[in-house]
């Protein structure tokens, strides 16, 4: 039997040892770099496996068979999760787009024309076409809606409606219900919040720029600085346990680094870090100014401050993530997947809310809104082609990267065309195997 390294290994070069981590199996191995090269040069002399090498094959997957096609392995686990997830209807329900915020960085502020909040016509056409929907996908087992914005908790009143009309239709029909809340944080308070309780709040994400000063520079509200209405309101949370973990999302940019290094320091202080799922989001360019270019989104510098503040969050005992990938299944290809605007208008990827050219259809479009699929962010294989050609490890955590700024930087081709960010995912990833293996 001949055996082969699989393509989708990453391997960290130490000075004695060798990591290896693969990205199909989530597997991850130390070896010596005698051991690895001995091994090296018996695979690619006549592909054999000695006997001490076995525990790196089966479900390791470390080695594999030299007749496997991995990609195909790839493409049917792919195609078994897009299956499983035929079984939840996911919604993201903007009620608004109105904010008390006016961040620099917002993706939604863009000179496109829009209804910025919800009217009651708008709440019965979602409604009715969530009957039908439902109806017609028996295979249905779970709603989730995930509230959005602009900042949803300025509209209390349109989500405290759905959520009531929504939990009758799924009671009548047998079919669980739950929620998610993403939020700035300063409108949090204990009649909202007993109301995502009572309707099995999953997930609750709260975004912060950084430390005081610089927070309340980018988000200065109605009320003035908001970094410390924002963080009460997360103690309150806490103490009174009202999820078990609350999603911290900090937005990292050009200039905020040092900030942000405080502000986890600062969170940790006030015993919050058990209680805290931390996401570093990286503010990216949504403006025109790169139009159809192909260069990386993340660059270098930014990827080791990345890492540098997981690392640090991870010593303190916070949750982060084990890897940093794109995901190769994210929410608009899932099939039971919409996002319901304000206007009624629907689409498959919330990052294009202010963006009308992304509409696929409109609740008051009975003919095409039943059908919620857009070619744009179909799963396609060929969007990985030059992925598969350079034999890169992270195209089970990648698929090609983001479809969304595929899209956006190439509107009539995109969707088959990647978005590359493998410098900084060598970066990143490299710096996590090593801390939490080594």
């Amino acid at each position: 039997m001949k055996w082969k390294f699989s393509l989708f290994n990453f391997f960290v070069f130490l000075q004695k040892q060798v990591l290896i981590k693969n990205y199909l199996s989530g597997s991850v191995i130390k070896i010596s770099k005698r051991s690895f090269t001995n091994l090296t040069e018996i695979i690619e002399r006549n592909h054999e496996m000695p006997n001490w090498a076995r525990n790196l094959a089966s479900s390791n997957m470390i080695l594999v068979k030299e007749d496997i096609d991995e990609i195909s392995v790839f493409r049917n686990m792919l195609q078994d999760s897009f299956n499983e997830s035929g079984k939840k209807l996911m919604i993201y329900f903007l009620p608004t787009l109105l904010c008390q915020f006016n961040c620099y960085y917002c993706f939604e502020k863009q000179k496109y024309a829009f209804t910025k909040t919800m009217t009651k016509e708008t709440e019965n056409l979602f409604i009715k076409w969530l009957i039908k929907y439902l109806n017609l996908n028996p295979e249905i087992s779970e709603v989730r809606i995930i509230f959005f914005g602009g900042e949803p908790l300025v509209r209390k009143d349109v989500i405290m409606r759905v959520l009531d009309e929504t939990k009758r239709i799924t009671s009548s029909l047998g079919i669980t219900i739950s929620t998610e809340l993403i939020t700035n944080g300063e409108l949090i308070d204990e009649k909202i919040m007993e109301v995502f309780k009572k309707y099995s709040l999953k997930r609750l994400q709260i975004t912060l720029d950084g430390y005081k000063k610089y927070h309340n520079k980018i988000r200065f509200s109605t009320k003035g600085g908001s970094f410390d209405n924002i963080i009460s309101n997360i103690l309150y949370v806490v103490k009174n346990d009202l999820i078990s973990k609350i999603d911290l999302r900090i937005n990292l940019s050009e200039d905020n680094y040092i900030s942000v290094k405080k502000l986890i320091q600062y969170i940790n202080k006030i015993g919050l870090s058990p209680r805290i799922s931390l996401t570093i989001g990286i503010v990216e360019d949504y403006g025109n100014s790169c139009g159809g270019c192909n260069k990386q989104d993340i660059e270098k510098i930014t990827a080791g401050r990345y890492l540098r503040l997981i690392l640090l969050a991870q010593e303190l005992g916070f949750e982060v993530q084990s890897e940093f990938s794109a995901g190769p299944i994210c929410f608009a290809k899932i099939k039971h997947s919409v996002v319901i605007k304000p206007n009624g208008a629907m689409q498959k990827c919330f990052c294009s809310v202010a963006n009308e050219s992304y509409d696929f259809s409109t609740l008051n479009n009975e003919e095409s809104n039943i059908n919620l699929f857009d070619f744009r962010y179909s799963l396609d294989i060929n969007r990985i082609g030059k992925c598969i050609s350079e034999r890169c490890p992270f195209i089970p955590i990648c698929n090609g990267g983001c479809t969304w700024r595929s899209v956006f930087k190439n509107p009539e081709n995109g969707h088959l065309s990647r978005t590359c960010n493998k410098d900084a995912m060598e970066i990143i990833n490299a710096g996590l195997i090593r801390a939490n293996i080594y």
